[in-house]
């Protein structure tokens, strides 16, 4: 008697039990639906499911964590619970639901980008639908596939589709704002952004009235704002675009962030604001990426992890405040440690560039000392010579002169008198000097007189022994006499040849031309 007591009581505690996890999760489902849900309750919903037996609750939790992860886009844990949502359905034969799950995974695939499967799983929803004769269902379903034919370009169905959708006055008002979105991103790609903007504004006063619906008005103010954009209304634009960034701080999508600074980046360049712009585009570019990653790969967050973070939060930002001095630390040791051996690697690089330098300068130099002792050489013999040549001459002239005025003085005329005055003028200047003059332009090296002439082709003959002359070092009084030419007139000579040559004023003459 008592067993069966006990055993009673212990099955009325198990029923008592189970029916008050069952409630608990029916009340989380009710008030998701009411208030933002948080990752501490996603993991309550979680662990309950597996301890309920009541489909019909589970159905609508499964159906919850579906939307919840795929707005957190979470693409893979959100198809895991909503086929677990539709196996329930279709256990219990229940057509509408069946449909209704059909159309969450249709619309999942179409964020994913696979539009043909996504229609694919609208006609198979339709069919449920169809047989259950649920036309409400039908109508929100048409417009899903309008939204699917908005992204492969097939407006003008999609217009067929949506307007006697919205006409209808038993249409539900979030039903009717989310088509309107959509007859608005029509023609915003049309493009005729006042109808665009119009269909926009009267969704979003129906959405402002409405609970749960903030994902559209977000959604909504990106589009007025890139609506605005497009008929350069920066200022409104940028009005919609900060309201929708206010709202973004309860939503996580990169890819609503990646289209906010995407936009933010087209209406500063609008505004003549390139900086701004450049800003915004890389952090559209950013957060793109991370958007492209998650619908690519399916690399998503662990919910679970969420909550043990939300859970030690301060523990963790403890550690993470730890972590970044140490991080700091470690990385100013190796900046530290990289710009000593940088600094080490340059001194040994200039160390050894200054003394190849200084040595191909040594080589250099005593090349230049062994030309310049060979032109030293040249220059003092032919110097040596032309002395002698002049102390000959001297002697020559001397004696000859003697002779002529010996001749002149028993010469008894007077006219001849005069010519042998006149003759021995003019060979002492002129014939001497000149025999002297081709023996030294002879004997100048062949080399310069070629260098000379090939890099200075300009030069006149006169000009040319000019530059002869001062390579041999003689001075401008010695050139005068040789050349049987003024002072002034070698002092020009010179200042053409610097001329021709393109000489600055601060570079000696007598050096360039020891230096061919």
């Amino acid at each position: 008697m008592f067993r069966k007591l006990h055993f009673c009581l212990f099955l009325l505690f198990i029923f008592s039990f189970v029916s008050a996890q069952e409630s608990k999760l029916e009340k989380l489902i009710i008030d998701a639906k009411e208030t933002k849900i948080t990752p501490k309750n996603i993991l309550e919903i979680e662990t309950l499911i597996t301890k309920s037996e009541v489909d019909t609750i589970n159905m609508k939790a499964y159906k919850l964590l579906g939307d919840t992860y795929r707005d957190l886009e979470v693409y893979d844990k959100a198809n895991q619970f909503y086929q677990k949502a539709l196996f329930i359905a279709k256990k219990n034969k229940l057509d509408k639901k069946i449909g209704g799950r059909i159309i969450d995974l249709g619309n999942l695939q179409r964020e994913l980008g696979n539009f043909k499967k996504s229609l694919e799983l609208f006609a198979e929803a339709k069919k449920h639908y169809e047989k259950s004769k649920n036309y409400k269902g039908l109508a929100s379903l048409n417009g899903n596939i309008a939204a699917v034919y908005i992204s492969i370009g097939r407006e003008k169905e999609a217009i067929e589709i949506l307007v006697p959708i919205i006409n209808d006055k038993n249409i539900k008002p979030n039903m009717k704002a989310a088509l309107l979105i959509n007859l608005g991103a029509i023609y915003s790609e049309a493009p005729t952004y006042k109808t665009a903007v119009k269909y926009y504004l009267e969704a979003l006063s129906i959405i402002k009235s409405e609970k749960n619906m903030e994902r559209y008005e977000l959604m909504l103010y990106q589009n007025l704002a890139e609506s605005f954009t497009k008929m350069k209304q920066f200022d409104t634009a940028l009005f919609y675009n900060q309201k929708s960034q206010a709202m973004l701080k309860n939503i996580d999508s990169n890819e609503l962030y990646a289209n906010l600074y995407m936009l933010y980046s087209e209406i500063y360049e609008g505004k003549l604001m390139p900086k701004e712009a450049l800003k915004y585009l890389q952090l559209h570019l950013k957060y793109k990426e991370l958007s492209d990653n998650a619908k690519a790969i399916l690399k998503f967050e662990n919910i679970e992890t969420l909550n043990k973070l939300e859970n030690q939060k301060l523990d963790l930002q403890i550690k993470e405040q730890k972590i970044i001095l140490l991080e700091n630390e470690k990385f100013a040791t190796r900046t530290k440690i990289t710009f000593l051996i940088l600094l080490i690697i340059g001194i040994l690089f200039l160390s050894y560039y200054l003394i190849k330098k200084q040595r191909s300068k040594v080589k250099n130099l005593s090349h230049v000392i062994h030309q310049t002792e060979d032109k030293l050489e040249f220059t003092q013999t032919k110097t040596e010579k032309m002395v002698m040549n002049f102390v000959k001459n001297s002697d020559f002239i001397e004696r000859f002169k003697e002779d002529l005025k010996k001749v002149q003085k028993n010469t008894n005329d007077s006219e001849s008198k005069t010519e042998l005055g006149k003759l021995l003028i003019e060979f002492q200047n002129f014939k001497l000097i000149n025999d002297t003059k081709e023996e030294l332009f002879n004997e100048v090296d062949a080399q310069f007189s070629y260098k000379l002439n090939k890099k200075y082709p300009s030069l006149t003959e006169e000009e040319q022994k000019i530059c002869i002359l001062i390579y041999l070092d003689l001075k401008n009084k010695d050139i005068a006499v040789i050349q049987n030419l003024s002072l002034r007139s070698v002092e020009n000579c010179r200042y053409r040849i610097r001329k021709k040559m393109d000489l600055d004023a601060n570079e000696n003459l007598s050096v360039v031309l020891q230096n061919l």
